[in-house]
C-alpha cells in the first residue's frame, strides 16, 4: 500500500493537521480557508469512492443477471435443438420399420440419462450461481452499510466542519471586534495625550514667547538708552574736541603773542631801566 499523501508537512500546510498548530494560526482566515478546503477535498473523495462502488455493484448484479439468462436461453436453445432431432429421428425409424421402437425405448433411456445428468450439472450450476449471487448480495449489502457508515460520516464530518468554521468565524469576528475597540480605545488615548502635549507645549511656546519678548523688550530698552548714552557721548566728544581746537587755538594765540610780546617786554624793561636811572 502506497503512503498516505492526503497529510501533508506541518511546516508546508499546517492547516492539514492541527495537533501542534497554536490557536492564533488556528484562529487565522488562511488556516480556516485551507482546512475546509482540505475538507471538502476529502469529502469529495469519499464520495467518488462510494460512487463508484455503487457502480461497480450495479455493473456485477447486471452482468450475473445477463450470464444467467445467456445460461438459460442456451440451455433451452440446445434442449429444443435436440428434441426436434430426435423426434425427426424418432418419425424416420417409425416410418422405416417397426423394430425402431426398441432403439426408440433405448435412446429415450440414454436421452433420460443424459437429461438427469444435464439436469444435476444445471442444478449445480444454479446452485453456484445462487451461491455468487448471495456472495454478491452479502458483499452489496457490506457496501452498502460500508456507504451509510460512509455517508453518516460524511454528514457529521459536514456538521463538525460547518461548526467547526461558525466557531471559527464567531472567534475571528469577536477577535476582530476586540482589535477594533482596543485600536479605538488606543486612537482616543493617543489623541487625547497629543492633545495634552499640544496644549503643554502651546503654553510652554508661549511662556517662553513671553519670556523672550520680555527679554527683548529689556534689551531694546538698553540698546535705546545705550544709544541715547552714545549720542550724549559723541556729542560731548564733539564738544570736546571743540573746545580741545577752541584750546589749540587759543595757546596758539598766545604762544604767537608772547612771540611778539617778549621784545615790547624788553623794551619795556629796557625803559624801566632807564627810568630808574633818572
Amino acid at each position: 500500500m502506497p503512503p498516505d499523501t492526503d497529510t501533508p508537512a506541518v511546516s508546508s500546510r499546517p492547516w492539514a493537521d492541527n495537533a501542534n498548530v497554536s490557536r492564533e494560526v488556528a484562529k487565522s482566515p488562511d488556516f480556516i480557508n485551507h482546512r475546509v478546503a482540505l475538507d471538502c477535498e476529502r469529502l469529495n473523495r469519499y464520495s467518488g469512492r462510494i460512487h463508484k462502488g455503487r457502480e461497480t455493484v450495479e455493473a456485477l448484479t447486471a452482468r450475473v443477471d445477463a450470464q444467467e439468462q445467456q445460461n438459460i436461453g442456451y440451455e433451452q436453445l440446445v434442449r429444443g435443438n435436440r428434441l426436434e432431432a430426435l423426434v425427426a429421428q424418432l418419425a424416420q425409424s417409425v416410418n422405416a420399420r417397426p423394430d425402431a421402437v426398441m432403439k426408440l425405448d433405448q435412446r429415450m433411456d440414454e436421452l433420460y440419462n443424459q437429461a438427469v445428468g444435464h439436469k444435476t450439472i444445471a442444478d449445480t450450476n444454479l446452485r453456484k450461481t445462487d451461491w455468487h449471487l448471495q456472495e454478491i448480495a452479502q458483499r452489496t449489502q457490506s457496501l452498502e452499510r460500508a456507504s451509510n457508515r460512509d455517508s453518516q460520516k460524511i454528514a457529521e464530518l459536514e456538521l463538525d466542519m460547518e461548526h467547526r468554521f461558525e466557531t471559527a468565524v464567531i472567534n475571528a469576528q469577536e477577535s476582530l471586534r476586540h482589535s477594533r475597540n482596543d485600536c479605538v480605545k488606543s486612537h482616543k488615548i493617543l489623541r487625547t495625550q497629543t492633545a495634552e502635549k499640544i496644549v503643554t507645549s502651546t503654553n510652554d511656546f508661549a511662556a517662553a514667547h513671553d519670556v523672550v519678548q520680555s527679554q527683548v523688550n529689556k534689551h531694546t530698552e538698553t540698546f535705546k538708552k545705550t544709544a541715547v548714552a552714545l549720542d550724549c557721548i559723541s556729542q560731548r566728544i564733539e564738544e570736546f574736541e571743540a573746545a580741545q581746537y577752541s584750546h589749540g587755538t587759543a595757546v596758539t594765540t598766545c604762544e604767537t603773542a608772547t612771540t611778539m610780546l617778549g621784545p615790547l617786554y624788553a623794551h619795556l624793561n629796557a625803559v624801566e631801566a632807564a627810568s630808574t636811572a633818572f
